[in-house]
């Protein structure tokens, strides 16, 4: 019943094929009957799993145990996370997200050694992915981006013989995504009411809900339950703000995307994930949800850590130079002021030059 339930329009029970989550929901009631406090646990549980995958999957990318374990620590524990963990209809984005990342996870691998049967992995974990939620489709271009960084698979020229071979890689990928796709928005009518969500509106929408995210990333306040679509009340001026703003940002990643891949990566991550969801293919008549942002904000957070990383390597080297060079002039001095006959500021003086010197060396 779960394979099939929502396939055609004579189930009303499933909003979409999702047959790993109707799965689970009627595992948690054959074990624990109708005990809510259980099922909850099982939310939770797999909210660990899903946060434990995602730290081997970075681990495997990143070969860092502390940035891997930072970003994992920072998506289990966000205040934007707490819908899906809380509500146990959201079941469906905890699974996608445990399968996410376990395909990432198995892509890894397969890229260190690549070969039929891990790459067999990788396509049945996507597979499962989608079959807990249709909002995997977007994988195939994460996967892409990251063989850019930090696998180093693609390199400019992007369109040689090596980046055709990878794209060709990911047909399969794309082809399944195409028809779950396919699935979700034309079996059971994901479009939304087109007369009262037009194109101009569902656009500004989506901009103002990509601004909306990356600040509440930040900020997490003014959380809700629902967020109604402002339909053709939309602001317009706010809409294009933030569309400016997207763009800019954008812009800006491409740009530094030489000297730090890693912005481009997280950056795209972030964008491509979300915009399943983002209002341009209009679901319901909310024009954002916190739980959209389960698997998307690792992005944001795989940029933030990977760059803060950098950034202190940077200050370290340079402040280590910087005490090299104030111990050897401040040694000097001192060392000039017991030459000039002062007890006590010729024993201080060779005190600190014998350290200065040994610091500098």
């Amino acid at each position: 019943w779960a394979g099939t339930a929502n396939l055609t329009e004579r189930e009303p029970h499933a909003e979409y094929w999702a047959p790993l989550t109707l799965i689970s929901r009627l595992a948690d009631v054959q074990f624990f009957g109708l005990d809510a406090g259980a099922h909850h646990r099982t939310n939770v549980w797999l909210h660990l799993a899903a946060g434990l995958v995602l730290f081997g999957a970075l681990r495997a990318l990143l070969g860092s145990d502390w940035r891997s374990g930072l970003i994992a620590a920072l998506f289990l524990i966000h205040s934007l996370h707490v819908e899906p963990v809380a509500w146990l209809s959201a079941r469906k984005d905890i699974l996608n997200g445990l399968f996410f990342f376990g395909t990432i996870w198995a892509y890894a691998r397969y890229a260190r050694r690549p070969g039929g049967w891990r790459y067999a992995w990788v396509f049945l974990l996507f597979l499962c992915a989608n079959m807990a939620k249709p909002m995997a489709v977007s994988l195939p271009f994460v996967l892409l981006a990251l063989d850019h960084w930090p696998l180093g698979r693609l390199r400019a020229p992007w369109f040689d013989r090596a980046g055709r071979r990878l794209v060709l890689e990911k047909v399969p990928l794309l082809l399944l995504a195409a028809a779950v796709a396919w699935l979700a928005v034309i079996e059971h009518g994901a479009m939304g009411d087109r007369v009262l969500f037009p194109l101009w509106s569902r656009v500004g929408s989506a901009a103002i809900s990509y601004g909306a995210y990356l600040g509440q990333t930040f900020w997490p306040v003014n959380l809700a339950a629902l967020y109604p679509h402002p339909g053709t009340g939309l602001d317009r001026g706010w809409a294009v703000v933030c569309a400016l703003g997207l763009v800019g940002l954008s812009g800006l990643c491409v740009g530094l995307a030489k000297r730090r891949p890693w912005l481009l990566v997280g950056w795209v991550w972030f964008v491509v994930v979300l915009l399943p969801v983002s209002g341009l293919v209009q679901i319901g008549e909310m024009a954002r949800a916190d739980r959209y942002t389960y698997v998307a904000l690792v992005g944001i957070f795989l940029l933030v850590v990977q760059e803060g990383a950098e950034w202190l390597a940077r200050a370290g080297g340079e402040r280590r130079r910087w005490q090299s060079v104030a111990a050897v002039l401040f040694g000097s001095c001192f060392r000039r002021i017991g030459d000039g006959g002062l007890g006590a500021g010729r024993g201080l003086g060779r005190i600190v030059w014998r350290f200065s010197g040994r610091r500098s060396r």
